[in-house]
């Protein structure tokens, strides 16, 4: 399935193909917000997540979860099949994979059919989010992402591309990096200098490659 960032745990539930889930797996989870968010909103749901990172683990599984919901986190690779069968294994019911633009937007061509196959062999469906469709060179230079929090605080955050580095229209390939200004600098937190924004029609054609079905969510039409 291919949805927007705009759409949470509860929007993919309504969907016929996911009315049964009571499993809700994020791989390369990082802080895991999508699997911490669900939560709140069911409980009951046994929520799995995997990461490279033993640090985000740590933070995720520190924060106030509800006591009655069962959470595993996952230090692993997320290409490696023993962890989705560790995942499936500990699965209740049909399980739902969420994976962020984030991070398939990080994948090679080669690791992203991986990930295709892996989740749809161990998940009941797997959910990439996408960005809207736009060429790369449409899209703007710099976007800011600073929230009213920091901007209060005299924050700014933004995603700047890489200079000299112009966007391909032809395989969607871009640099960018991740900065943040306040009275005392620039400080550059993250950088991008090669991304892959996948589309949707790419996207699409790589799971018929391997044999998959695709649905794209839209909220308007259910």
């Amino acid at each position: 399935m291919l949805g927007s960032h705009s759409y949470g745990v509860e929007d993919f539930l309504r969907t016929g193909a996911c009315a049964n889930v009571r499993t809700l797996i994020e791989p390369m989870a990082g802080t895991a917000e999508f699997a911490y968010q669900g939560h709140f909103r069911f409980p009951d749901f046994r929520y799995l997540m995997i990461d490279l990172d033993a640090g985000a683990a740590e933070r995720v599984l520190a924060r106030p979860w509800l006591a009655e919901t069962e959470r595993h986190y996952f230090v692993s690779d997320v290409l490696d099949e023993e962890v989705w069968k560790q995942i499936k294994a500990t699965s209740s019911g049909p399980a739902l994979a969420f994976i962020g633009k984030q991070s398939h937007h990080l994948f090679d061509v080669h690791q992203l059919v991986r990930l295709l196959e892996l989740g749809t062999i161990y998940a009941d469906a797997i959910v990439l989010e996408t960005p809207a469709m736009a060429l790369v060179t449409d899209l703007a230079s710099e976007e800011d992402l600073t929230r009213p929090e920091m901007q209060a605080a005299g924050l700014e955050v933004a995603l700047v591309d890489v200079p000299d580095l112009a966007p391909n229209p032809f395989t969607n390939r871009i640099g960018f990096r991740l900065e943040a200004r306040d009275a005392t600098g620039t400080r550059e937190l993250f950088d991008y200098p090669t991304w892959t924004v996948w589309s949707q029609p790419t996207l699409v054609a790589l799971a018929q490659l391997s044999g998959l079905t695709t649905a794209y969510y839209h909220s308007e039409l259910e």
